[in-house]
């Protein structure tokens, strides 16, 4: 008697841009789709946004003051809970809360990822689309 077992992963993973307690950005898309990240500068000095995943600085850029930008990123990889995640500093690297020093579209479109209507830019949240 021969036995079969099949098996699927039930799990959903998460995606979303979400604007955290702890003043970061937390994002990821729906695999294998991309988005936009959205921001604007509300202060009267220069950002620095970091990207990071895993503790690994994977890009950085500058919003002049009051400057909007926008940063494609795609589902972040395999894992379930693969996601990247976004700080805010000055130029002297002092922290800032996202929630107050950026203005952030929270409700990304997810689209083909060369269709997207941004760039990766500085940020370079792509390691799914690299595949990582």
């Amino acid at each position: 008697m021969a036995l079969l077992a099949v098996g699927c992963r039930t799990e959903r993973l998460w995606s979303g841009i979400d604007v955290q307690l702890d003043g970061r950005i937390k994002l990821a898309s729906e695999q294998p789709r991309c988005g936009c990240l959205s921001v604007v500068n509300t202060t009267n000095g220069v950002l620095k946004l970091q990207s990071v995943q895993g503790g690994q600085l994977l890009g950085e850029a500058m919003l002049r003051p009051k400057e909007p930008g926008s940063f494609r990123f795609d589902w972040a990889g395999t894992a379930a809970n693969a996601s990247y995640l976004v700080t805010a500093s000055t130029l002297e690297g002092r922290s800032l809360d996202a929630r107050k020093a950026l203005l952030v579209e929270t409700h990304p479109v997810w689209t083909f990822c060369d269709e997207a209507m941004c760039e990766y830019g500085g940020l370079m949240m792509n390691l799914g689309d690299r595949g990582r």
